[in-house]
């Protein structure tokens, strides 16, 4: 993906965590610091500090958002670039969604009781 947040922005995204179901980032940006533009899935994102983000949408006006640490936010897919409009560093995770249709069997993550295998489940 050519607009890929790690591609765009390998200064300020790194990937912590990765498989077929999530895609986990380390973002990191100094005050001031600014990054172009790139493409995120629907994605849960974590503040590890306080900090204020300015965001620019294509074809929308910029929005500007204080987080503070500990902060849980959902975020609908979207392309955006932005830039560290506070005086802080700005630190936060984001877990970026993948296709649910590309999962794999939703039972291989619950261990048997013996820890090898999966479980089998049955419907009523």
């Amino acid at each position: 993906m050519s607009d890929d947040a790690v591609h765009v922005a390998p200064d300020h995204y790194r990937v912590l965590f990765e498989n077929d179901r999530v895609r986990v980032l380390k973002f990191h940006a100094g005050p001031g610091e600014t990054w172009g533009l790139h493409s995120h899935p629907d994605s849960v994102v974590v503040s590890l500090n306080d900090y204020v983000v300015q965001n620019v949408v294509p074809g929308s006006r910029s929005t500007q958002r204080q987080a503070k640490h500990g902060d849980v936010l959902w975020i609908p897919a979207t392309r955006h670039s932005g830039e560290n409009a506070g005086l802080t560093e700005m630190d936060c995770v984001l877990v970026e969604l993948k296709d649910q249709r590309s999962a794999r069997d939703p039972l291989a993550y619950f261990p048997t009781p013996s820890g090898q295998g999966t479980t089998t489940v049955t419907g009523n």
